[in-house]
């Protein structure tokens, strides 16, 4: 399979059960925030956790992105898109869904840009026509510290968040940009790990998405998808609006800030290291901004990554990768199997 989206896939759906309460650690001794009335808006949120075989960080990622978003109350849903054979959430949480993504036959050098580029490819599998008002994509290497509603609060059609200490015109940004672009543009850069469309501009603006970032680059393209998604910003005659930097979202590592300093925002986006380093530094926050009854359910996280790769024969836990080249079996799982086509 040398490209994902002109391939036949298997797409795994969990049909959600009754959320429980389950032996210690696990997600639901979480202390949950009540959830406002399902009458409101109601919002998607969709997130990518594909790993390398033998790996798992992406999985540790977007379990602690998960106990992050519903501990503040989230009314809305969660997706997650994965290529692992092992649950992320278990047990099941009624408003999260996981589909498994078959990824097998991508070639490692392709693994890093097809996991980008599956953004605006999921595209076909994104429940548009259940009622959700808007859709936003966070990488899983974030956190939200507070409900993330007021995110989605703003008359706009389209939301996307700003990189400090970044240029538009710089290299993570400017593959797309005009050579007038290029010298008149002054602005900070646009980062593509969060943002959010209403939902009858969903389809369309991720198809323009796509068709840009086919096209032919007109300097070195840089951070796989990002600099189609400023073209995308660009181009747009919707209302395209920034979050706001210092409430919105912040980045640490870019920042390079003690983590106290971050308490006003409402998402942590862990940007610019290593997988192994963002789960560290994921871990930490979420001990020091949970509160006390949730301290044991956090650092779940970290019996789950030995559990996921324990799974599985030839385990390294120094690195955190497998020596192993079968895949682990499937555990426990009861979902319905079909054949899907993203592409086309």
């Amino acid at each position: 399979m040398d490209n994902l989206i002109e391939d036949v896939i298997r797409v795994r759906r969990f049909a959600p059960i009754q959320f429980h309460s389950s032996s210690t650690g696990s997600l639901s001794s979480v202390r949950w925030r009540p959830a406002p009335r399902m009458d409101t808006p109601r919002y998607l949120i969709y997130t990518i956790a594909f790993d390398r075989k033998g790996e798992a960080w992406h999985s540790m990622m977007a379990r602690l992105l998960a106990l992050s978003l519903f501990r503040t109350g989230f009314s809305g849903e969660l997706l997650i898109f994965t290529n692992g054979l092992c649950r992320i959430i278990v047990p099941e949480h009624p408003r999260i869904r996981e589909v498994t993504i078959a990824s097998d036959g991508i070639s490692d050098a392709d693994f890093i840009l097809q996991a980008m580029q599956f953004k605006f490819r999921a595209r076909r599998l994104i429940p548009i026509g259940e009622g959700f008002e808007k859709i936003m994509f966070v990488d899983c290497d974030s956190l939200f510290l507070k409900r993330p509603e007021p995110l989605f609060d703003c008359d706009a059609d389209v939301m996307f968040a700003q990189e400090p200490f970044s240029s538009i015109t710089g290299p993570g940004n400017n593959a797309y940009l005009s050579d007038n672009e290029m010298r008149a543009l002054r602005a900070p850069g646009i980062n593509a790990g969060l943002l959010w469309v209403r939902t009858e501009y969903f389809i369309k603006i991720m198809a323009h998405w796509e068709r840009i970032d086919d096209q032919p680059p007109l300097r070195r393209k840089h951070f796989g998808d990002q600099p189609a998604w400023v073209r995308v910003i660009r181009d747009t005659k919707l209302n395209a609006r920034p979050f706001r930097f210092n409430s919105d979202v912040r980045y640490p590592f870019i920042e390079q800030r003690n983590i106290l300093d971050f308490s006003a925002a409402t998402l942590l986006h862990f940007a610019a290291n290593r997988p192994e380093a963002k789960v560290a530094h994921m871990l930490g926050a979420s001990l020091h901004y949970c509160v006390p009854e949730q301290i044991e359910s956090i650092a779940s996280g970290l019996r789950f990554s030995v559990a996921l790769n324990e799974r599985s024969p030839g385990v390294n836990k120094a690195d955190g990768t497998l020596q192993a080249s079968e895949a682990p079996p499937e555990q426990g799982r009861t979902a319905s199997c079909h054949e899907a086509r993203i592409g086309g």
